[in-house]
């Protein structure tokens, strides 16, 4: 899936596949091509840029630099921030067959799920239609305003179960940063992302605060937050997950991180040297910003 004019967002076992090598190894060094069968026959080599390898706790997703403009006619995808909730339909294209035509599947969201809770399960519609199989891995999930909720992951292997996964956008963005700057401004915040050295200093000094640091006074914290911003945090069984989660949903929202200091600030005191040093970490990764 083009995400930029020269980024491809897919699945690690997807790139593995194609190089015959194990997705749970280090990133690979050999090119690959990527066609566009909707803009002629043209290919492009590619390298990987990032790469997340499949591991028991999540992974599995690999951003490719293509080493030439794509296809004439070719646009990235419009990406949303995956807010889907249990009963909305998605639908994606895939190629079953290993080639030739593509097949539209259309699937409902039914819940978290996947490695640490980080997948979204989907159920296939009645008895007709094209379940999502292999060939479908690293599709985009499209909603009803043609937005990217995430990429397809997996799937069972029974056909007729019409039970699939994938991984949500905010997901991919914690393993990928850059993907947020991409996400439509209809939904979040567009902004220009910090490397990811930066961005985990964030997380560290938000880890560092006792009343993150805690489970239960980090979720009377996200509570605390406007409706719209904490019901969009999803839950996660690790800390530092569920802390990247909290951060990435705040940046969505105007206001959501200078919300969430003040909260912190309020919690812990002006005077707390945790409070201090997260104030000056936020202010050095975000230079210039009303957060």
């Amino acid at each position: 899936m083009l995400v930029a004019e020269r980024r491809v967002l897919t699945c690690a076992h997807v790139v593995a596949g194609v190089l015959g090598i194990d997705s749970r190894g280090p990133r690979p060094v050999d090119e690959v091509s990527v066609d566009f069968p909707d803009s002629g026959e043209k290919r492009v080599p590619a390298t990987v840029e990032y790469w997340a390898p499949v591991t028991e706790d999540g992974g599995d997703v690999a951003v490719l630099e293509l080493a030439a403009d794509p296809a004439p006619g070719a646009r990235p995808a419009a990406l949303g921030t995956s807010a889907v909730a249990p009963g909305d339909l998605l639908r994606a294209r895939g190629y079953p067959h290993g080639g030739g035509a593509a097949v539209w599947a259309e699937s409902r969201v039914l819940g978290r799920g996947g490695p640490r809770g980080e997948w979204v399960q989907l159920d296939g519609l009645g008895p007709t239609g094209s379940p999502i199989v292999r060939g479908f891995s690293g599709a985009g999930a499209v909603d009803a305003r043609d937005r990217v909720a995430g990429i397809l992951v997996a799937a069972l292997t029974d056909p007729a179960a019409k039970v699939c996964w994938m991984i949500p956008l905010d997901v991919v963005a914690t393993y990928y940063p850059a993907l947020r700057a991409k996400f439509d401004p209809d939904i979040g915040r567009s902004r220009d992302s910090p490397p990811a050295s930066e961005y985990f200093r964030v997380v560290d000094a938000l880890e560092s605060v006792p009343c993150v640091a805690a489970t239960e006074s980090r979720r009377a914290l996200i509570r605390l937050l406007r409706p719209a911003v904490s019901g969009a945090i999803r839950e996660h069984p690790g800390r530092r997950m569920h802390v990247m989660e909290m951060l990435n949903t705040c940046l969505d929202y105007d206001g959501g991180l200078a919300e969430l200091v003040g909260l912190i600030t309020r919690i812990e005191g002006e005077e707390s040297l945790p409070v201090r040093r997260l104030i000056k970490t936020i202010s050095q990764v975000y230079p210039g910003s009303s957060w």
